[in-house]
């Protein structure tokens, strides 16, 4: 992946109780409730709510942050964090601009897939495919195709429904396949 901004290095994860034994669930609930409190200076003591039946069909639940926040009398500090950093735009949608290339062998050749995305949306797909490859004009046209339908969408985010038209979904030969592989790809 090349991207514009600093190089990421993949960092084995690991439980936090295999470094220390003090490291628990709850000292870390604790430890996010104090931080939380610090910095936005607040002195009530915070509300535990479990995932039951009966708060899963309250209204709270239901409706979002963004419409309590708009229902409360008085500004809410905690709400109006919440509800900007639970969106997609928070999350992705500030993603540096990046060139993702990935290659894959198939039964007919090689194929390599360049995206390039910017705050989270795909600018342009391109496939390459070497001169010597098997592959069918059906499927190198629903590659044209696919190239097409990507840009402008949220990468990561594509629904088959947006990319695999009628003309693909597995009436092109082995679009469904490529397809599959892509949307894995860009998951990891």
């Amino acid at each position: 992946m090349h991207t514009k901004g600093v190089s990421s290095v993949r960092s084995p994860v690991r439980n936090l109780a295999q470094s220390s034994a003090s490291a628990t669930h709850e000292a870390f609930v604790r430890a996010v409730i104090k931080s939380f409190r610090e910095e936005y200076a607040i002195d009530e003591d915070p509300c535990f709510v479990h995932e039951t039946s009966h708060y899963l069909e309250d209204e709270y639940f239901k409706v979002g942050m963004s419409e309590l926040q708009a229902s409360l009398p008085m500004p809410c500090v905690s709400c109006s964090l919440m509800g900007s950093v639970q969106g997609w735009d928070w999350a992705y949608g500030q993603t540096p601009e990046f060139e993702y290339v990935i290659g894959k062998t198939f039964q007919w050749g090689q194929l390599t897939s360049t995206i390039h995305s910017r705050h989270g949306i795909i600018l342009s797909c391109s496939f390459s495919i070497p001169r010597d490859a098997r592959i069918p004009l059906s499927t190198r046209a629903g590659l044209d195709r696919l190239s097409q339908r990507l840009i402008g969408k949220r990468y990561a985010f594509v629904d088959d429904s947006e990319v695999l038209g009628d003309d693909d979904g597995g009436k092109t030969e082995g679009m469904a396949d490529i397809w599959s592989w892509l949307k894995r790809e860009m998951h990891v």
